[in-house]
């Protein structure tokens, strides 16, 4: 399975698939100009069927960039596996979490 950002509009995204080292570099560029034209967006994670290290460092450095270009972002229906994983990578109080 791959990974995907869909549009729902008004500002909401879900992330779906799979977010690994083998699925981030082609989904980068598309993922920040959307989430950038967006003043606050809202990425629903509730099909994110797996991650890794790779994809979490992919997520803290989409959210970096977009809060660079004065997007605020939050995370909604995050699944456990990423909970444990930031949380091991001491990257737990940077997840904007709602």
């Amino acid at each position: 399975m791959q990974f995907a950002v869909v549009t729902q509009g008004g500002g909401e995204f879900n992330f779906n698939g799979v977010l690994t080292r083998d699925t981030v570099t082609g989904a980068w560029p598309k993922a920040l100009q959307d989430l950038a034209a967006s003043s606050r967006a809202v990425i629903n994670l509730a099909n994110l069927e797996q991650i890794d290290t790779a994809g979490l460092a992919w997520l803290v450095n989409l959210i970096r960039d977009a809060r660079g270009q004065s997007a605020n972002l939050v995370l909604t229906n995050v699944p456990d596996g990423l909970l444990k994983l930031a949380k091991i990578s001491d990257l737990d109080g940077i997840l904007p979490l709602q």
